[in-house]
């Protein structure tokens, strides 16, 4: 089976408790990346509210937002 996109939820999985992005997960996203595996974001978050951890990770492809619905 081929793996071909990762969607990664925020709250309690991707962002610690100070809300931040480990170096330890930003290396998981690298390594995932190099592998040709598309990563984006998957929370039930605002749009505007995911935007910024999307930007840190240099994402370029639509992101899943409020639930599903955006």
């Amino acid at each position: 089976m081929n793996i071909r996109l990762v969607a990664i939820d925020l709250d309690d999985t991707l962002l610690d408790s100070g809300l931040q992005i480990s170096p330890r997960c930003f290396a998981a996203i690298k390594a995932v990346r190099e592998k040709g595996v598309l990563v984006t974001l998957a929370t039930g978050r605002m749009f505007r509210s995911a935007l910024p951890y999307a930007r840190q990770l240099n994402m370029d492809i639509p992101l899943i937002t409020y639930q599903g619905a955006w």
